[in-house]
């Protein structure tokens, strides 16, 4: 092909206003009540390892969220009795990483939002699950898709505690920062223990 007509394709799919620009994975964390704490996120971000923070989401991004992992149903809209306090985020994928992600659908895809949770729960009681976890692909043009995550396997998790809040505040989010980043980078661990 002449350099000059792949030149030209390029400059067509660079100026594509439908062409993915950011791939962000979401795990949301819902509750009834405060409990008293100030959630994790609340006062900034929280950075976790490999790109993961917890944060607190603009009220209108979580109920879009929320709405794209719900049920469906017909003629059935049933009034919510919960809210998001806090999300696990992370940004997947970026246009200037190179090429989209292979398992682009798929919510944490490299394994990386999930372990972080289910550590969560050794610093501080919690049933954190996929249930509410959700994949969402942005164009250029600022147009979107919510994938929500299928894994129902890890839909449900319980807690020894119900009565006690079953989210991070600022604390424990650091705990679980110092606990990941032992879990990563720490020495590998047989496989029958990791």
């Amino acid at each position: 092909m002449p350099p000059h007509v792949r030149e030209l394709m390029e400059a067509e799919v660079r100026n594509n206003p439908r062409r993915l620009v950011t791939v962000i994975d979401y795990l949301l964390v819902t509750t009834y009540d405060h409990g008293g704490r100030t959630p994790a996120g609340w006062a900034g971000p929280v950075q976790l390892p490999a790109g993961i923070r917890i944060e607190r989401l603009d009220p209108d991004l979580a109920e879009r969220l929320l709405r794209a992992t719900d049920l469906r149903g017909e003629n059935w809209a049933p009034t919510r009795q919960y809210h998001v306090v806090h999300a696990y985020v992370r940004t997947a994928w970026q246009e200037a990483d190179g090429g989209a992600p292979d398992r682009l659908y798929h919510w944490d895809a490299d394994g990386r939002v999930y372990p972080c949770v289910q550590l969560s729960r050794l610093v501080h009681d919690n049933a954190t699950s996929t249930e509410c976890a959700v994949r969402r692909l942005i164009t250029a043009d600022a147009s979107e898709r919510l994938v929500p995550f299928g894994g129902f396997d890890s839909h449900v998790a319980y807690r020894l505690y119900p009565e006690q809040p079953g989210w991070l505040d600022v604390d424990e989010a650091q705990q679980l920062d110092a606990l990941a980043r032992a879990y990563w980078d720490g020495p590998a661990l047989p496989e029958r223990v990791g």
